[in-house]
């Protein structure tokens, strides 16, 4: 419940921040995230439109006491998944991660049941691309990365911080 918690104030301050004026380093971050068409009023509304459905999802959640959500054995690899069902299933080693991390993960499973992205590609710590579970990498492009679910849920965490 900590990072389900952790996750809506994270989206919460990131839709604060979408339409205001960014710093440097998180101009740097969103456009590393989504390129150039980041800071277009096109892009940020784009952007806008992700966060609103996955802050539903996450406040559905809530609502539901974290009925939804749940802790069982994942295939290799995987620290968590959003389910067709409703379910959001987290392995047992993912209270392990930091605090940041697992919010992370908590807005990133809730960007599928909400706003139904997808995984075109994971990324690692410096905001590198990497292929996803299935060794697929997406292209880069805007629309591949705002219907992406863990660049979506990095450029929360990246507002959230400006």
């Amino acid at each position: 419940m900590h990072a389900l918690d952790s996750g809506i104030q994270t989206v919460r301050r990131a839709l604060d921040q979408i339409d205001k004026g960014w710093s440097g380093a998180t101009a740097q971050i969103m456009s590393k995230l989504f390129g150039p068409e980041a800071s277009t009023p096109e892009g940020r509304a784009r952007i806008k439109q992700e966060f609103l459905a996955t802050l539903k999802a996450l406040l559905k959640s809530k609502d539901a006491g974290g009925a939804d959500i749940a802790i069982e054995n994942l295939r290799p690899g995987a620290a968590a998944e959003s389910r067709s069902n409703g379910i959001i299933a987290f392995a047992p080693n993912s209270a392990g991660q930091s605090d940041q991390a697992l919010t992370e993960t908590m807005v990133h499973e809730h960007t599928h049941a909400g706003a139904h992205t997808n995984d075109g590609w994971y990324l690692d710590r410096a905001g590198n691309r990497r292929p996803n579970l299935g060794g697929q990498l997406y292209p880069f492009t805007f629309d591949n990365a705002v219907n992406n679910a863990d660049t979506v849920a990095r450029s929360a965490t990246a507002l959230a911080n400006n």
